[in-house]
């Protein structure tokens, strides 16, 4: 506790000054940090992406995020492989972009094939394959250099609310209003689903809001609208 009573602001700054007020539906203020670069990747219900310096407080560069006005970015998230410059947003109707930061037209490629809000898109570290995944249950997986989906299926029947991919393992968790968390392969085989709470007398978990892996290890954790935050390892060797 002396710790956390230790802790002060450093810094504090408005990342989005057109970011639309949250009375009208969409997803707000989302963002991605890379700590190895000191960028922050900021977008939302904007028509922009800007990408910050965190150490000198200021934005290095503006793209245009939406060609839609009724669509927003719902997801941003970096590249983690040393030295990319790539990043991918989804967006709520359904499309996912792939942009270059280094490149003056910076858009590299755009996937249509989910129909729905993006809960969750992610390219692994030091790969080519770019997964993610939309509301109504959909994982799609697909390769950099193809323009096409080459693997897709159904992890949730409907109502996905939380998803989270292994940075260096091939497996997907995700979570349901429907009260389930399902592990997956990066091929669509479902491995292990969690329904109830750990005991004799484990209750029935509640509608999973949030599910994270471990960076490295084979650890999840989740956590549900009934206030409880499990975590679970592997115990296969």
């Amino acid at each position: 506790s002396r710790r956390l009573n230790q802790l002060e602001l450093v810094t504090a700054f408005r990342a989005l000054p057109d970011l639309i007020t949250p009375r009208s539906k969409g997803a707000g203020l989302v963002f991605d940090f890379n700590p190895s670069e000191g960028l922050l990747y900021t977008s939302g219900k904007s028509h922009y992406i800007r990408i910050w310096d965190v150490e000198k407080n200021l934005y290095i560069q503006e793209l245009p995020s939406n060609e839609k006005k009724s669509s927003c970015t719902t997801t941003i998230t970096h590249h983690e492989s040393n030295q990319s410059k790539l990043f991918v947003c989804g967006h709520s109707d359904g499309s996912i972009k792939l942009y270059d930061s280094r490149s003056k037209y910076s858009l590299v490629k755009t996937y249509s094939e989910h129909g729905q809000w993006i809960l969750k898109s992610k390219i692994p570290c030091n790969s080519n394959i770019l997964v993610s995944g939309s509301v109504d249950g959909t994982i799609k997986l697909f390769d950099l250099r193809k323009n096409n989906s080459i693997i897709s299926f159904q992890a949730q029947k409907n109502n996905m609310t939380a998803m989270a991919i292994h940075d260096y393992a091939p497996i997907i968790a995700t979570g349901s209003q429907n009260q389930k968390v399902t592990i997956s392969n990066f091929k669509g085989k479902e491995l292990n689903s969690i329904r109830y709470h750990d005991g004799f007398l484990g209750q029935r978990i509640g509608p999973v809001s949030a599910v994270a892996f471990h960076p490295y290890k084979l650890y999840l954790a989740s956590g549900a609208t009934d206030s409880i935050i499990s975590l679970y390892k592997n115990t296969n060797r």
